[in-house]
């Protein structure tokens, strides 16, 4: 098929894509991509992008040229819904309306001073590579927990920091390539107690829809890069995501459970993943760290995980047991919520790309990037 007939088969029939994205293991997706020639690998990239730039067991650079297209093609409507908007009544309900930022956001995609290595919004995933895969000596997967979304990668301060952290100051130079991950719709926090109940960060159930998608996504690079050593590096809700994912076959070399919710104990965690946790003393997941009932909460606290090191967060706060968490609820209601505020805050800090702010987090990872490299 020319580049024209792949174009408009899609445009007839994007049901194919998710049909199309399944339809094969990673490592089957790599042998079939290998066995092309360069002219049908150039034809597949131009007139099938939206499905190109999805499709785990690729090379990266050509899932971020792909997205380059999806970008560019993309622009032109997002641009006229934004210059068409009412930005004096986005209170009402303004179909027009486009976030600057999302626009933004994708010039500098289409002018390759991004690199996406997955854009499907419509999903809520987006995944975005820093670094370069032809001098990687090591991977790093940055999995942004509870409240993520979209939103926190085109904004002013990307969620993005902390694995652009660790490509910009890798030793070697250019030997550490990068992965933010978000690949769909996280829980998230809400003072609604049944919206909670369903979308907050307690309930377990988001861990088994994205399980399957961080697992394919690991799958996907090891395939294409089999002698890349990987280091997950997740965060807060995430890290019951990378458990699951484990039982579905994802075998990091190095996984770093960063203000982890922990595990579910019917998860079946990888004998050859050597683990750490790092965790400020006051940190939020601890007042509820283990427990767990039915579909709410995740009975291995992330400390407990069998074979698991402990790493110094370098973080100052109230030290907090989950024994102390029962009894503070009970006795001490008041100083409890008025430790949340800043157990919220080492909670969030474990991102950041600020040494200031978690510089132990930072230096750790980036000496085990460098360890597993050799």
């Amino acid at each position: 098929m020319s580049e024209t007939d792949i174009a408009t088969l899609l445009a007839a029939h994007p049901e194919l894509i998710d049909k199309l994205l399944t339809a094969q293991t990673p490592e089957q997706t790599a042998a079939w991509w290998q066995s092309l020639t360069l002219d049908q690998q150039h034809a597949l990239v131009l007139g099938g992008s939206t499905l190109i730039g999805a499709l785990d067991g690729l090379p990266p650079a050509i899932r971020v040229a792909a997205n380059r297209i999806n970008a560019a093609n993309q622009l032109p409507d997002l641009e006229r819904r934004q210059f068409t908007a009412d930005f004096n009544h986005l209170a009402t309900v303004n179909t027009n309306f486009v976030d600057p930022h999302l626009v933004n956001y994708l010039r500098r995609v289409a002018d390759g001073d991004v690199q996406l290595y997955l854009w499907r919004p419509e999903k809520g995933a987006i995944i975005e590579m820093a670094g370069d895969p032809r001098t990687a000596k090591s991977a790093l997967f940055v999995v942004p927990g509870t409240s993520a979304s979209i939103s926190e990668f085109t904004s002013d301060n990307p969620t993005t920091g902390f694995a652009n952290w660790q490509v910009e100051r890798s030793v070697p130079p250019g030997s550490v390539l990068a992965f933010t991950v978000l690949t769909g719709p996280m829980p998230y926090l809400t003072p609604d107690p049944v919206d909670f109940w369903s979308n907050g960060p307690q309930n377990n159930a988001f861990a088994t829809a994205r399980a399957p998608e961080y697992a394919a996504f690991q799958k996907g690079l090891t395939a294409s890069l089999p002698d890349l050593p990987t280091v997950s590096y997740e965060h807060s809700y995430a890290s019951a995501v990378g458990s699951t994912a484990e039982s579905l076959g994802a075998a990091p070399t190095v996984l770093v459970l960063a203000a982890g919710v922990g595990a579910r104990s019917e998860d079946h965690l990888t004998d050859s993943v050597t683990r750490y946790s790092i965790q400020a003393p006051n940190d939020i997941n601890r007042y509820y760290a283990g427990e767990r009932a039915w579909e709410v909460g995740f009975d291995v606290a992330p400390e407990k995980i069998p074979g698991i090191r402990v790493l110094d967060s370098g973080m100052s706060g109230l030290p907090i047991s989950p024994t102390a968490a029962k009894l503070e609820g009970a006795v001490f209601w008041p100083m409890v919520v008025a430790q949340v505020p800043a157990s919220v805050i080492s909670h969030t800090n474990l991102m950041s790309d600020d040494v200031a702010t978690n510089g132990a987090a930072l230096y750790s990872v980036q000496q085990i990037l460098q360890g597993v490299a050799h």
